[in-house]
Order: C-alpha cells, then sequence, then structure tokens
C-alpha cells in the first residue's frame, strides 16, 4: 500500500513509502486513529529520514565533502492525531560543531492544533479525566499528553488566549444604536455583559467585566473598556438595562444626554409583584400590560400613575416600586417606536437570551474557582453561540428609532413623584 510519494522517485527509492497490507491490519485492530497515527509516523520517519540524506548524505558511505554529519539520535516529539508522541529523532552537526535541525520536524511540533482540538473537545461536554479515555490509542504508539493535569493546563492555556482575544475586540464596523446590559451571577463572582444591536439588526457581544457585586464603579469599568476598544461616546444611542440603579448611573456619567436609558419592563413586573400577594399579582400584571401596550407616552403614564395610586393604600411598596424609574421605563414610548421593534426593545430578553446560549456550555462547570475562571468559560461560550445569533426581531424598523433618537427630549435624568 502506498503511503507518500515525491516528485518522481525511483523503484527502489519509493520502497520508503510503503506499508504491507498485513502490517496495515495489525494496526487497525486498535481503530482507525490509531491506524491513521502509526501510518503517519511511518511517512513523518521517511521524510525525516530523506531530509537527513539530503544534509549528511547516505549513511556509511564515505563523502569528503561533506559538510554536515549524523550525530546519533534523541527523544523528540510530534503532534498527531490530537495527542504528542514520542519519536526518535536524528541529531546532525556541521563541521564546526554547531548542531543543524531537521526543518520537516518543526512542521509536526507546534501544538497549536493539539490546544485547539482540546478546547473543543471540553466545551462539548468532554471531561479532563475523560479526554485520554476517547483517545483511539495503539499499544505500539508511544503517546503522551493526554493525562487530566496536561490536558487541565492546555485547556486553560487556549481558552485564555481565545479569550483574551475575544475581550479585545475593537468596537469599530458600526455605530451600534441599542446596546443592552445586563448581569448574572456565577457562584460567588457577579458579571456584567453587553450586547450591541447593530443598524442592521445583527447582535454582537461587546464585552464582559467580572467582579464581586454591581457597584457604579465596576459597570463604569465595563463601558471604559468598550470606548477604549472604539465605542463612540458622542454618538446618541439607546441603552436597555436590567433596572441596576448602579449601572444606570454609570451610564449617565459615561454618555450624558447621548444615553437614552430603557429600563428592562419584565424586570420592573418581577419587581412589582413581589410587594403583592398572589391573590393581587395577575390583575396588576394585566394592568401594567395594558399600559406599556399604549402608543402614546401620555397615555401609557397616566395609566400607570393611576395603578400606582390604587394600590398605594394597601400595598405601598408596591407602588413605589411602579412610580420607581417609570420614565425610563416608558423611553421607547418617547421615541414613537411602533410594533416589534417596541417590544424587542423593552425588554433585555435579547442578552437574556444570548447568556442562557451560553450557560449551556458554562453549566458544565460546577464549582467557579475563580473569576477568570468564569471569564474565561462564558467567554468561549458566547463565541461558541455568538455566530449562531439571529437579528432583533423588528430590525428593519431601527431606521425610525435612529432617526428618532437624536430629537426627543432627555428624561432619563427626571424622576417622578
Amino acid at each position: 500500500m502506498k503511503l507518500y510519494q515525491i516528485g518522481s522517485k525511483k523503484g527502489k527509492e519509493l520502497q520508503n513509502y510503503q506499508i504491507d497490507l498485513s502490517e496495515a491490519h495489525i494496526m487497525a485492530k486498535n481503530g482507525l486513529m490509531a491506524l491513521s497515527v502509526m501510518v503517519g509516523m511511518k511517512v513523518l520517519s521517511s521524510m525525516i529520514e530523506e531530509e537527513v540524506v539530503q544534509k549528511a548524505g547516505i549513511k556509511g558511505k564515505h563523502d569528503p565533502d561533506r559538510q554536515v554529519y549524523r550525530h546519533g539520535t534523541e527523544l523528540s516529539s510530534v503532534v498527531l492525531g490530537g495527542q504528542k508522541v514520542k519519536i526518535e529523532k536524528p541529531r546532525l552537526r556541521s563541521k564546526d560543531k554547531q548542531e543543524v535541525p531537521v526543518d520537516i520536524l518543526k512542521q509536526f511540533q507546534s501544538e497549536d492544533a493539539l490546544n485547539i482540538r482540546m478546547m473543543k473537545q471540553m466545551l462539548m461536554g468532554i471531561t479532563t479525566r475523560g479526554y485520554e479515555e476517547i483517545q483511539d490509542g495503539s499499544e505500539e504508539l508511544d503517546s503522551f499528553g493526554t493525562s487530566k493535569s496536561t490536558v487541565s493546563r492546555r485547556f486553560i492555556k487556549e481558552t485564555s488566549k481565545e479569550m483574551n482575544k475575544f475581550l479585545s475586540r475593537k468596537i469599530d464596523d458600526d455605530n451600534y444604536p441599542v446596546i443592552m446590559i445586563d448581569g448574572v451571577g456565577f457562584g460567588d463572582h457577579m458579571l456584567i455583559v453587553a450586547l450591541g444591536v447593530k443598524s442592521t439588526g445583527e447582535k454582537k457581544i461587546l464585552g464582559i467585566k467580572e467582579g464581586s457585586s454591581e457597584n457604579a464603579e465596576f459597570c463604569k469599568g465595563l463601558i471604559d473598556n468598550m470606548i477604549e476598544r472604539g465605542l463612540k461616546a458622542s454618538e446618541s444611542r439607546l441603552f436597555v438595562l436590567d433596572g441596576s440603579k448602579a449601572l444606570s448611573k454609570a451610564v449617565k456619567e459615561k454618555f450624558s444626554n447621548q444615553a437614552h436609558i430603557q429600563r428592562c419592563q419584565i424586570h420592573k413586573k418581577r419587581n412589582v409583584e413581589g410587594y403583592l400577594p398572589d391573590s393581587m399579582k395577575d390583575n396588576v400584571i394585566s394592568e401594567m400590560n395594558k399600559a406599556y401596550a399604549e402608543f402614546e407616552y401620555t397615555t401609557a403614564k397616566n395609566k400607570l400613575e393611576s395603578l400606582a395610586k390604587s394600590l398605594e393604600y394597601k400595598y405601598p411598596s408596591a407602588a413605589a416600586s411602579i412610580r420607581e424609574g417609570l420614565e425610563e421605563t416608558l423611553t421607547l414610548h418617547r421615541l414613537k417606536l411602533p410594533g416589534q421593534i417596541r417590544q424587542s426593545l423593552s425588554s433585555t430578553n435579547p442578552i437574556e437570551s444570548a447568556i442562557g446560549s451560553a450557560r449551556v456550555i458554562t453549566g458544565r462547570v460546577r464549582h467557579w474557582k475563580s473569576g477568570s475562571q468564569v471569564l474565561r468559560w462564558l467567554s468561549c461560550g458566547f463565541m461558541k453561540v455568538e455566530s449562531s445569533f439571529h437579528r432583533i426581531k423588528g430590525y428593519k424598523l431601527l431606521p425610525i428609532l435612529i432617526n428618532n433618537i437624536s430629537k426627543v427630549e432627555d428624561y432619563s435624568k427626571q424622576s417622578v413623584g
């Protein structure tokens, strides 16, 4: 069975690139991957020997003009079939006793492909302990580098590299008229995630920040990072936030009157529910939905005020919750956004959906040991799912938002009684 051939070699030379079929059957008993790796090793050995002959001549044949000499062998390794395999490497020396490299060997010693393969398999659910078990090895193959500790180190190295690339991406391909920011907890660690919506409706993760609590400085750190990577602070845009006062404060400080804040209506309804008995929840939420469904800002505001007033005596905390940030829950009404685009931007559902998809990956971790571990896993989760993001529903109406956002008075700094 012919394995490898370069140019027009003569029959005698081709013997270095042949393997007996009976030998192939013996190798195949360990599986197709083992066969492929063993065949690859034989081909590589032939290629190495060919380079050695070119540089140092045929072994045992005297050549007075020879500039390079064979100098024994040493143990080395190459990467084949997703694992590191030991190989005996010929050593070469020049006349002045300098080490001469075997160039072909370098091409098979890069561990990048191995690290990426390990990372992908672990993100698909293979554990560090299980990685060694899934290698289709052979008793004849002297492989290593697949132990639990080694796989873990490689995984950390590769995911750290990918995380740094992901978190340092430039923000310069679109103005992002809409940015959604939401907080999410992983064990004792709090993260805030920013998702940008392009003018074409496409979504992209713009930033992730890790901390122990959701305070204003923590939130400003995320915003500063996005500005450093190209987000223009001078452009008017809509920010859809989860209701965090610290986050709202940070956005206002960094973007001033250019920021129009839409408080997530779903978060607001959940907050109000928390102050009501079960017997009242459905009716009150139904009334809030009717108010939010109104197209006119004044009508919606009056309905919410009326609802708060009706609850003021028996459930004062629920009434106060409705009034708290009321203006910011109606920003889309002031911007006069119609139909589907208003529904899409009235909550942080799009970013929560993205986080939920990434959690399919991060959910395999039972214990979070550090903030860097959370960042690595969440970044990898977002990298995996970002390519499958759909455009935001109603995206064809985004030009209305872009046109209106610079014309509408900013009410975000006003308070309601």
